[in-house]
């Protein structure tokens, strides 16, 4: 899809999948030209489910767009606090930030887990990332968790992730979804705030 958005002015893009039976599962690349710059643009997607017979909207969730200041690099961690367990779990989609980008051979995400004092509780199975975009779940937690993620890439590379975190809660048959969030990466900002 390719649209002109006026100065001050907006768009809104929709894309459906009909007559699926499950999550589509898809990642949508947003550029811009020049003398634009990606902190000229505001992107957000609103992601919504509906029941296969009536058509009514059963949930909506949005997803925050990402520019470079989120992409993972070789080194790179984040951190994420919540209380999953009892039915609230935690999942998270990976893709490269550029379209069918290569990824580095042995390009791995990283997990540590912590108790809400700080103290480690060990780490979980680590994750090779494929570029393409997906859908992971980490195991139940019967406790509150502090989550490390941190992108390990074997080499020299400029090789970049983004990676969404989402908690669903389930009650019955319903699932519920939202976009958790991670802070403000460390390392990016050491060099001052954007303008």
């Amino acid at each position: 899809l390719y649209t002109t958005i006026p100065g001050g002015g907006a768009e809104i893009l929709t894309l459906t999948a009909p007559d699926v039976r499950e999550l589509s599962v898809g990642a949508a690349y947003v550029f811009t030209r020049s003398p634009c710059t990606a902190n000229s643009l505001h992107v957000r997607g609103n992601y919504l489910i509906e029941d296969p017979i009536g058509g009514e909207i059963e949930e909506l969730f949005s997803v925050t767009g990402q520019s470079g200041e989120d992409w993972l690099q070789d080194g790179d961690c984040r951190v994420l606090t919540g209380v999953f367990g009892h039915g609230r779990n935690l999942e998270f989609a990976a893709v490269t930030t550029r379209p069918e980008g290569a990824v580095p051979t042995g390009a791995r995400l990283r997990f540590q887990t912590y108790d809400l004092n700080g103290n480690s509780l060990g780490g979980l199975p680590s994750l090779e990332i494929s570029g393409k975009h997906e859908i992971r779940s980490f195991p139940e937690f019967k406790q509150p968790r502090i989550i490390q993620i941190c992108l390990d890439v074997p080499g020299t590379s400029t090789f970049e992730l983004s990676l969404t975190p989402i908690g669903t809660k389930s009650s019955g048959i319903r699932v519920q979804y939202a976009t958790e969030r991670f802070p403000a990466n460390p390392k990016r900002d050491e060099a001052g705030p954007s303008p």
